[in-house]
């Protein structure tokens, strides 16, 4: 199959021992971006909190939290996108201002190496809501004519959810978790 054929997508779903070192999970991310790219996937998924790692289970806390090392690696990231020419559903964390919590998402980056949106998770479990604000939104938009969505995790637990992303046409959905222990 030609790549960015339409209607069509290669999705390659990177899944992996996620860390509290966001230098080794962005080293990580970066090798199965290439390793997706040189097998022609149009889109690289990753797990939640793929690259801050998760709060509660990888770390105690986000206090003292490195936020300029994650944000220096996931412009990293977002270039590499662009030299790839792919599209990548990242997971991380997204601060907020204090004193809210930060929150549990996925960044949207397009194949031109920019940051086309971002979901927030919206449900979560008693531990996520000690570390994670919940979002309010959906995200939709398109690959090659595809209508697309992202949730994370224990968002499935709401069949709400996907009747609402049925009706507004989703037809291929980008659900990550983190579970690669």
């Amino acid at each position: 199959m030609e790549k960015n054929t339409p209607g069509v997508l290669t999705v390659a779903t990177c899944q992996f021992a996620v860390s509290a070192d966001v230098d080794v999970n962005a080293a990580r991310i970066r090798d199965l971006m290439r390793q997706a790219a040189e097998q022609q996937a149009d889109v690289v998924h990753f797990s939640e909190c793929a690259l801050s790692g998760y709060a509660g289970v990888d770390f105690d806390s986000f206090e003292n939290y490195d936020w300029l090392r994650l944000k220096a690696r996931t412009r990293e990231i977002i270039a590499l996108a662009g030299e790839l020419k792919v599209w990548v559903v990242l997971g991380r964390s997204h601060p907020l201002t204090p004193p809210n919590k930060p929150h549990n998402c996925l960044y949207l980056i397009s194949p031109e190496g920019k940051l086309v949106d971002r979901y927030d998770k919206r449900f979560g479990t008693e531990q996520d809501l000690l570390y994670y604000t919940p979002g309010d939104r959906f995200v939709f938009f398109q690959i090659h004519g595809v209508p697309c969505s992202l949730l994370i995790c224990f968002d499935l637990r709401f069949p709400e959810l996907y009747r609402q992303l049925y009706k507004h046409g989703v037809r291929c959905l980008f659900q990550s978790f983190y579970n690669a222990r």
